[in-house]
C-alpha cells in the first residue's frame, strides 16, 4: 500500500541517519 511505502522510506532515512551518525 502507498502507507508502507512511506513507512519504508522513513525507516530508510532513520538508518541512515544512524549510520552517518556511527561516521
Amino acid at each position: 500500500s502507498t502507507i508502507s511505502k512511506e513507512l519504508d522510506k522513513i525507516l530508510e532515512n532513520e538508518f541512515k541517519i544512524k549510520e552517518s551518525d556511527n561516521k
